[in-house]
């Protein structure tokens, strides 16, 4: 290092400590806080110099993109990519730029990293994970038996996807509504397109003492369905949103599992296009009446409609 200013010596003396302890190199503000440049470009001018002279190499448009040149990196360091964040529901590709390296000491994974596996602490992605079964019953034995979870996900948001509003959406949930109105639990319908029929609602077998309607304008319908949710003292929450983005239906998606709630999103079928954060995903056809299964969490979706009962 006889070739490098004091300063330089010092910052490259930092980047390799930062990497031992921490598994990660510094990022340009880092460096800049801890030398006290007044802003990054000062420290990126030492990075450079540093890249020129042999001791770091540097991986453009990465925050934390700086590495020890091969000649001076410890053989035992393990570099481990990181490719990022990847929306809900969007495919992953194969060429995911790499986002960061982590580097990590072998001595973690003692032989190989297989061992990770073989204790179960890395969930493998094709691998269905083990769920407690018919914790929510949909009442619909043939819709049951092609969830993972034996039922509507617990705590969970689920989407309907309709033809047009009406068109199936309380028939395929009446029998879990009146499961849960038997059990004292309160039901929420936020913003409805219609009127609920009452006598069509107790014939269903829901007790109506427990079925509650909020009245809300359509831009604060999903901020009211929000709100329930969380309260805890809902046990279902349906809406039927006009428009709703990847936010707002995340947003419904963690108030149902601070609530313990199941909520219902009841939305277009053109919405199918777009990836959402629902665990279960149904499109609810009129012609012929089926169901479709678009998404479930936890498993592969049925490749085959089915058949909505008693309706032709």
């Amino acid at each position: 290092m006889d070739n490098l200013t004091p300063k330089r010596r010092a910052i490259f003396e930092f980047i390799r400590e930062r990497i031992a302890d921490h598994g990660q190199p510094p990022s340009l503000a880092d460096i800049a806080t801890r030398f006290g440049f007044a802003s990054r470009s000062v420290a990126r001018k030492h990075i450079t110099a540093l890249c020129q002279a042999g001791y770091i190499d540097v991986t453009p448009n990465q925050a934390r993109g700086i590495r020890l040149a091969e000649r001076l990196r410890r053989p035992e360091i393990l570099e481990v990519p990181v490719l990022g964040q990847v929306a809900a529901g969007a495919p992953i590709g194969p060429d995911l730029d790499i986002h960061e390296q982590l580097l990590l000491d072998p001595s973690l994974f003692r032989r190989t990293p297989d061992r990770l596996l073989d204790q179960r602490r890395v969930w493998r992605g094709r691998q269905a994970q083990a769920r407690p079964l018919g914790l929510q019953p949909t009442g619909h034995v043939a819709l049951d038996q092609c969830l993972p979870e034996g039922g509507w996900p617990a705590s969970a948001l689920s989407e309907l996807l309709l033809a047009s509003p009406g068109c199936g959406e309380l028939q395929l949930l009446w029998p879990t509504l009146a499961r849960l109105s038997a059990e004292a639990s309160r039901i929420v319908l936020v913003a409805p397109p219609f009127i609920p029929y009452a006598p069509a609602w107790q014939a269903a077998g829901v007790d109506l003492r427990w079925l509650v309607q909020v009245a809300a304008e359509p831009a604060d319908a999903l901020w009211a369905a929000e709100q329930c949710l969380r309260s805890g003292s809902c046990a279902a929450v349906l809406c039927w949103p006009e428009r709703a983005d990847d936010r707002a239906l995340r947003r419904l998606q963690v108030a149902a599992e601070t609530g313990q709630a199941l909520a219902f999103a009841c939305r277009p079928q053109q919405a199918a296009h777009n990836p959402s954060p629902a665990a279960l995903r149904i499109a609810i056809d009129t012609r012929p009446a089926q169901w479709r299964v678009l998404k479930s969490r936890g498993g592969m979706p049925p490749a085959l409609p089915i058949a909505c009962p008693g309706r032709g």
